[in-house]
């Protein structure tokens, strides 16, 4: 019968079945649903300090920020679906709230496998802030289980805000702990930022 499939075949298939469902399950289990303000157990507490070089080749320690500036630490992927959402509404915030003061940096630390995949996302992005590679042990280190993942470490080195998950607020909560008027951030549907 021509249209019959063999048992090696239809095994190869089960198999491969099995093995969409199981990776697709894996990666959606990193990557993080709505947002929620649990995003860590280090709040209050001193995050773990890391050296990384950026996407240009820099290096990157969290001690040269810590006593002289805010910062936003976002662990991210090039292939997580709310990741990509996410990145551009900080970098909006960032671009609007960069002329208003200097005292906050944000790094955006990539958990991709290969740099050259955050490479390739954050200059498709233009994203004006450091993207920091291979960020998976600092990951670890932070206990990063869910991505996107944010933390804001203020000048003192103490962890005061962490979420998990992708957020449509973030810039008013970007504002907020960055020490800036939030109303500043609110966008209405003629705003001229969005054109």
């Amino acid at each position: 019968m021509p249209g019959k499939l063999s048992s090696r075949t239809r095994l190869s298939l089960a198999a491969f079945a099995a093995f969409t469902i199981w990776i697709t399950w894996q990666a959606k289990s990193l990557e993080g649903g709505l947002g929620s303000e649990s995003g860590t157990a280090l709040v209050g507490r001193e995050p773990p300090a890391f050296a990384l070089e950026t996407t240009d080749g820099r290096k990157i320690s969290l001690n040269d920020y810590i006593g002289k500036k805010n910062l936003g630490l976002i662990f991210w992927a090039s292939w997580c679906g709310p990741c990509r959402l996410e990145l551009p509404i900080v970098k909006a915030f960032y671009e609007k709230a960069r002329p208003m003061r200097e005292d906050f940096e944000i790094f955006a630390i990539s958990l991709d496998e290969f740099p050259d995949a955050a490479v390739g996302a954050a200059g498709s992005m233009r994203l004006p802030f450091p993207v920091l590679v291979k960020g998976q042990k600092v990951a670890e280190a932070y206990s990063v289980a869910v991505i996107p993942q944010m933390l804001i470490v203020d000048k003192s080195g103490k962890v005061k805000y962490g979420q998990t998950g992708f957020s449509a607020g973030l810039e008013m909560i970007l504002a907020q702990n960055f020490g800036l008027d939030p109303k500043r951030f609110i966008r209405g549907p003629s705003d001229p930022s969005d054109h």
